[in-house]
């Protein structure tokens, strides 16, 4: 019987930086154009500071916006539309002021994909510096 096991993990890639900064209450971000290159696994950390501190229990959504055409065509979100497919992590938010930093594995779609962060009823404005998602892509070997 195959066992799967991790294997080395990619390069770090920030997807996502000052389009986090300043982000307001149920705002949204969105990357530029990312390439899997047939990646099916992603380590995805954000990283997100608050002066004050947010909403207990409310999160940083992060959404992969995918193309039906090899990057031309994009479903449905932007900055200014709540996408309504394409969720891949919620990452919850603890009611603190200071640096929260939230990692975990996702799958991601084949293809070229853009990330889109909305924060959900946040009720506060993340710091105006230092806030990031990175992905690293992740292998599985199956011997």
């Amino acid at each position: 019987m195959a066992k799967g096991t991790w294997s080395a993990l990619g390069t770090v890639t920030t997807v996502l930086s000052t389009g986090l900064n300043s982000l307001a209450s149920n705002a949204s971000a969105i990357s530029n154009s990312y390439t899997t290159s047939g990646w099916m696994l992603a380590r995805v950390t954000l990283t997100i500071s608050y002066a004050v501190a947010p909403t207990a229990n409310t999160s940083i959504d992060l959404f992969a916006i995918q193309s039906s055409d090899g990057g031309t065509t994009w479903s449905d979100g932007s900055g200014s539309v709540t996408p309504t497919a394409g969720l891949i992590k919620s990452f919850g938010l603890r009611a603190v002021t200071g640096a929260q930093v939230l990692v975990d594995t996702v799958m991601i779609p084949p293809g070229p994909i853009k990330f889109l962060a909305r924060s959900n009823g946040v009720g506060q404005t993340a710091a105006a510096s230092g806030n990031t998602i990175t992905i690293e892509t992740v292998t599985v070997d199956m011997t």
